[in-house]
Order: structure tokens, then sequence, then C-alpha cells
């Protein structure tokens, strides 16, 4: 720096603040608040009243919220889809399981990335269904970038052998709210 000083013996302040520039790092956008996931329990309190009933030939009814539409199951899935407004990263599919195997060995094991993790065992209609909740970190890809996916699976046995299942999510954790309100609407009705 000695050939750069002026007379005063000083720096001049054009250079001292390149410097500067130069060693305070890229900037870099924050990064939006990241909210947990929501517990699987208790049920969240939302009124699904209004939403549209479903019924399946295996005798089982649901609901699922009316701002979600039905679509083709991807690449011929034995399952039934809807998707939140349209938004395929945002969906629910609901179908069934067949296996004697116990709801609790049928269960999503935490993996790498899943955070906030919750489980329970709740009772709708008479009936034990198991609920699991939570955060994938960089679970979907939007807008150019990763972003976490809230998700919510639930198991509901039918009848021996025949288990349904409900597994829905998205990047917005309402998306979350509502498969898991959507979960603790199922009714069997044994045949």
């Amino acid at each position: 720096m000695r050939g750069l000083q002026e007379e005063s013996g000083q720096v001049p302040i054009y250079l001292t603040l390149l410097v500067i520039g130069c060693h305070a790092g890229p900037r870099v956008a924050p990064r939006p608040e990241v909210l947990p996931a929501i517990p699987a329990c208790p049920a969240p309190a939302v009124d699904v009243a209004d939403w549209p009933l479903v019924e399946d030939s295996a005798g089982v009814t649901f609901r699922v919220p009316a701002d979600y539409v039905e679509r083709p199951p991807l690449s011929g899935a034995q399952y039934r889809r809807w998707d939140l407004g349209g938004d395929v990263a945002q969906s629910t599919a609901i179908g069934f399981i067949h296996s004697y195997e116990p709801m609790v060995a049928l269960r999503r094991a935490p993996s790498i990335g899943m955070q906030e993790m919750t489980e329970c065992i709740d009772s709708v209609a008479g009936r034990e269904i198991l609920v699991q909740a939570w955060r994938m970190v960089g679970g979907t890809f939007r807008n150019g970038r990763r972003q976490d996916k809230y998700e919510a699976f639930a198991l509901i046995p039918v009848q021996p052998g025949l288990i349904v299942f409900l597994a829905g999510g998205g990047y917005d954790r309402r998306a979350q709210l509502l498969a898991l309100a959507a979960a603790r609407t199922f009714r069997v009705f044994s045949p």
C-alpha cells in the first residue's frame, strides 16, 4: 500500500471502500423464516363440515377440502389424488394397502432430512388410526429453488388385511394442516 498513500500518509478513501467491499463476502438474499411442522396430534381445529364427501367402493368415506381438485394418479399408481388448487406440488393421495402387518410396521420410518417428526395413535369414529407429520428439508423444487415440504401420513384399518392410507402435504404448511384434518374424516362401513 506504500505506493498508494497520499502525502498525508493515509490510504485514499476510494481504495479503502474497495478493500472493505471485497472482504464483505457475497450478498445473499435472506432465507424466509422456516416454520416447524404441525404436530400429528391433537387433530387440527379445522371445520370440515362443508368439505365434499367422497365415497369409495371399499366401504370407506372421507372428506377433501373444496379447493382440492381430483386428478388422475401419476404413472398408473393405484390411489386417488387431489391437488390443492390444481398445484401438483401440494397434493393428497388416498389409497389402500393390502397387508396383515400391524399399522406400526407400515408407518413412514424417520429418515435424513425429516425434521420435527411426530407420530400418534388417534381415535376416529371408534377406530384407532396412526398419524404422522414432519417437515422434509429441501423436499420439493419450486420457482428454481429447493424448499422444505410439510408432509402428513395416516393409516386407517378397514378390515383384516386392508388398510387405507392418506399421504399429503406441500411447500405451504397449510397443505399439511388440511391433510391432517382430512385424515380425521374417514368413516369405515364394514361389509
